[in-house]
Parts: C-alpha cells; sequence; structure tokens
C-alpha cells in the first residue's frame, strides 16, 4: 500500500498498518486496544507512534525494545 507508513493515517490505512482488516480494527478501537484517534478536519486519524505504542503495549515491549517476559531468562539484560 505504501513505501513507508504515512504519520497519520485515516482508518484503513490504520488497519492495514497494524495487520488488521478495517472492521476489526475499528472494532479494536471500540474496546480500548488501539487509541480513539483524533480529528483532523472532517476525518478521523491515528499517528503511527500511537499504533506502534498500542502493540508494543499488547506484546508486551518495553519502549526501549526490551521484550517483558518472566519466562524469558533474558528478559532482564534487554529491559534495561
Amino acid at each position: 500500500m505504501f513505501a513507508f507508513p504515512p504519520r497519520q493515517m485515516r482508518a484503513g490505512a490504520a488497519a492495514y498498518y497494524v495487520g488488521l482488516s478495517e472492521s476489526t480494527f475499528l472494532a479494536r478501537v471500540q474496546s480500548g486496544e488501539y487509541p480513539p484517534g483524533a480529528r483532523d478536519g472532517g476525518a478521523r486519524v491515528w499517528l503511527k507512534d500511537d499504533l506502534d505504542a498500542a502493540i508494543d503495549r499488547r506484546f508486551g515491549v518495553k519502549a526501549a525494545g526490551g521484550r517483558i517476559d518472566d519466562d524469558d531468562p533474558f528478559a532482564a539484560r534487554l529491559s534495561n
């Protein structure tokens, strides 16, 4: 769809970016799993950074790039 992800995306592009259908993405927005987006003129848009943060939370990834996993013996090293 894109050579690079745009910084802000409408629902269809945001869904594509996170690997979901648009209807599943919007359902997960409704459930609070993904951010609600913001109005930009007449369109609702999602910021790439907000989508990345939601995915990181979903999979337990710390901002520094380390994964939070108590069963992983290397987790302490990655979380620093």
